[in-house]
C-alpha cells in the first residue's frame, strides 16, 4: 500500500474526489451543450429583438414629431412627409432587416394596408392592402395592445435558420395608431454551432489539461511518498531505522495505540563493523 500513514491516504483521497467532481462537471456541461444551444438561440433573438424596439421608437418620434391631432385622411394625404419618414427609415434595411413599413388598419374595410414601405426591393404602393393570411388574429391583438409580437417562419431546409415578423403598435399621431413592422432573418445555425464549438473545444481542452495535471501531481505525490519510505529503511538490513520513529511520534499518539519494540543488533553491528569495512575496503 502506497499510503502506509491514514492521514496520507486521507488527503489523497480528497485530492482524487476534487479533481474527479471538476472532470465529472466539465462533462456535464459538455453534455448539456444542447440545452445551452437553445438559450444561446433565446439569446441571440433578445438581442435582435431590443434593437428593432429601438428602431420602432425613432418611427414613432418621427411620426409624433410631423402629425398632431391628424386623423389616419389627413395623414394618408401628407404624401410629402411619409415620402420623408419612408426615406428615413430606408437606412435600417441591412442584410438582416430586408422589409419594413408601417400598416394601418381601415376603418372602411377593416382590412390592414400600407402606410407606407421602407423596404428597398419589393416595394409596396401605399394604400395597398397587406396580406395579413393566417396571422390575422396576431396583428388585431397587437395594434389592440401595447407589447411587440414575433411571428416565426422557418425554413424548411434548415430548421435553425428562422424568418421573423415583429410588429409593434406605434402611435403616429395622438389619435392614431399604426403597425411598425419589420422583417428579419437569423442564420443561427451557423452562430449557434460557432459559439457551442468554441464551448466544445474549451471544455476538452480543460479536460485534457487538468488530465495531465492531475498525473503529474500523482507521480509528484508516489514519488515522495516512496522517497520519505525508503529515507525510513536502513540500506543493510532493510529494517525500520530511527527516523521512522520520530516521524511516528510526530503523526501518531503512540501511547495510546500502539507498543514500540526497539531491537538494537549489537552482534549484526559487530560483524559488519569488523568485516563490513574490510570488503568495502
Amino acid at each position: 500500500m502506497i499510503f502506509k500513514n491514514s492521514r496520507n491516504r486521507i488527503r489523497a483521497e480528497k485530492f482524487l474526489g476534487l479533481f474527479a467532481l471538476v472532470i465529472v462537471s466539465l462533462l456535464f456541461v459538455y453534455w448539456q451543450l444542447n440545452t445551452i444551444r437553445d438559450k444561446l438561440r433565446d439569446s441571440i433573438l433578445n438581442i435582435q429583438v431590443i434593437a428593432i424596439n429601438d428602431f420602432a421608437k425613432n418611427a414613432e418620434n418621427l411620426f409624433m414629431q410631423n402629425f398632431d391631432d391628424e386623423g389616419m385622411e389627413q395623414i394618408l394625404q401628407s404624401k410629402e412627409i411619409l415620402d420623408d419618414i419612408e426615406n428615413s427609415l430606408e437606412i435600417l434595411n441591412s442584410k438582416s432587416y430586408k422589409f419594413i413599413y408601417i400598416l394601418y388598419k381601415s376603418e372602411k374595410d377593416n382590412r390592414y394596408r400600407f402606410l407606407l414601405d421602407s423596404s428597398l426591393h419589393q416595394k409596396e404602393r401605399r394604400n395597398s392592402t397587406f396580406p395579413v393570411g393566417d396571422d390575422l388574429d396576431i396583428y388585431d391583438d397587437t395594434i389592440d395592445g401595447e407589447n411587440h409580437k414575433l411571428i416565426f417562419q422557418t425554413d424548411s431546409k434548415n430548421s435553425f435558420n428562422l424568418y421573423v415578423t415583429y410588429v409593434k403598435p406605434i402611435k403616429i399621431s395622438s389619435s392614431e395608431i399604426a403597425l411598425f413592422s419589420l422583417d428579419f432573418s437569423v442564420d443561427l445555425e451557423k452562430v449557434v454551432k460557432h459559439i457551442v464549438g468554441n464551448i466544445k473545444n474549451s471544455i476538452v481542452f480543460l479536460i485534457f489539461l487538468l488530465s495531465l495535471v492531475l498525473l503529474g501531481l500523482l507521480i509528484l505525490v508516489i514519488k515522495a511518498i516512496l522517497d520519505q519510505d525508503k529515507a525510513f529503511l536502513d540500506d543493510l538490513t532493510n529494517t525500520y531505522n530511527r527516523k521512522y520513529l520520530t516521524y511516528l511520534t510526530k503523526k501518531e499518539n503512540l501511547g495510546e495505540k500502539y507498543s514500540v519494540m526497539l531491537l538494537d543488533i549489537d552482534y549484526f553491528k559487530k560483524v559488519n563493523d569488523t568485516y563490513g569495512h574490510q570488503v568495502g575496503d
